[in-house]
């Protein structure tokens, strides 16, 4: 919840910047052959070009909609540098007028898979043809990407491209990037914004900011920063394009570092509704088989051990799996709540020169326990009702980093 509100006050109160419109495939799909909208939205999406989705109306009641085609496509608050059209066999005659204009003053207007062959709406546009956007660009699908970026787009270029990452770029209290790991595995590689000038890194999990030390380089678009993006999966990444305040910047978690593994630990669980009076205490190596053992449990997996910390050095945990949430605690104070693997935790503020209490709770989720009560009825059979396959409890290892840096 705090991670939620955090990242929405951070794009609440501005704008969203996206350069690249998609006509809504709505009208055209009614009258006739039509490709799907979400298939050029796909394709941008995951070169991180961000767009919008844009009705016939916007041409058909530019009052309403505070179109602009003058010299730029401008909907309400957002103005675009290129309008995308998803193949139509028909267009209404409003947007036909309309991207005929922009296309005359020097608009991208990009036909996908062919030009459109007629109004959709012709009895009351008889004068209305096509005769205007015969010169518009026509490209297949799999071209698109590389003649947007030809244009300049993405704002934010990734090195090496990656079709997990998604990037939002916002203009509000102050200009920020907003960049999502969404795929399976770590991303390792740089990322360049542009524009130059100071920014700052925001962990809006951890709710701190950290140094960033941008390269600053040119692009043919002009000045830009290069930064080194390091990012998990399901993890995410604010830059913020300001001075930040000198007594807030926390420096980035050090990942080297000598590294020692935990593999033996006591463990004890307990239902939800003890917690935390937890029993069945017993010694484990990791990864756990807690699945194996309690196939149908559900509820908290307490792990106790200690480690020994020197005067002055800093001390990083990793838990590279687990299922699903946990808490760690030092010296019996909590240091967080993470919800995606790998979990790591600066553990510097806690941890005491000499002998550390270390305690691990992993919250369970209910799909154990519920199969256990659910199998033998025929309805969730026919709903597809499935054995849980996952482990239950810490899956995977358990690493210590003590470093000086």
């Amino acid at each position: 919840m705090g991670y939620m509100n955090r990242v929405s006050e951070c794009i609440s109160g501005g704008r969203r910047i996206a350069r690249t419109a998609i006509l809504y495939h709505g009208e055209a799909e009614w009258c006739g052959r039509a490709m799907l909208s979400q298939k050029p939205a796909r394709k941008l999406a995951e070169a991180q070009i961000a767009y919008d989705c844009i009705p016939a109306d916007v041409f058909a009641e530019r009052e309403h909609y505070r179109t602009d085609i003058s010299r730029v496509l401008r909907v309400n608050t957002q103005e675009y540098r290129a309008l995308i059209v998803p193949y139509a066999q028909f267009v209404t005659a409003e947007f036909a007028e309309a991207a005929a204009e922009l296309w005359k003053n020097g608009f991208p207007v990009i036909f996908l898979e062919g030009l459109p062959e007629g109004i959709c709406n012709p009895a009351k546009n008889a004068k209305v043809s096509l005769e205007g956007l015969k010169d518009c660009p026509v490209l297949s699908l799999e071209e698109l990407v590389p003649y947007l970026k030809r244009m300049g787009l993405p704002e934010a270029a990734f090195t090496p491209e990656n079709p997990y990452l998604r990037a939002l770029h916002y203009q509000g209290e102050c200009e920020l990037y907003y960049f999502v790991n969404e795929g399976a595995g770590r991303y390792e590689g740089t990322v360049c914004i542009p524009g130059a000038g100071p920014c700052y890194g925001y962990d809006a999990w951890e709710n701190r900011i950290y140094r960033l030390k941008p390269e600053h380089i040119r692009r043919e678009d002009g000045a830009a920063r290069k930064l080194p993006v390091s990012l998990d999966p399901r993890r995410s990444l604010i830059v913020v394009l300001d001075t930040a305040d000198e007594e807030l910047l926390c420096e980035p978690l050090c990942e080297k570092g000598e590294t020692s593994p935990l593999k033996t630990w006591k463990r004890s669980i307990c239902d939800a509704t003890e917690y935390p009076h937890f029993r069945e205490e017993k010694t484990v190596t990791l990864p756990d088989t807690l699945a194996q053992e309690q196939p149908s449990f559900s509820g908290f997996v307490r792990y106790e051990s200690t480690f020994s910390a020197k005067p002055g050095e800093k001390v990083l945990l990793e838990v590279t799996d687990a299922k699903e949430g946990m808490e760690v605690f030092v010296n019996g104070k909590s240091a967080g709540i993470q919800i995606v693997p790998p979990y790591r935790y600066d553990l510097t503020g806690l941890a005491e020169a000499g002998e550390n209490k270390l305690v691990i709770e992993v919250a369970t989720t209910l799909e154990r326990q519920c199969y256990e009560m659910t199998k033998d009825d025929p309805r969730m059979k026919m709903r597809g009702l499935a054995k849980p396959e996952g482990g239950s409890g810490i899956t995977g290892e358990v690493y210590l980093r003590h470093f000086g840096c």
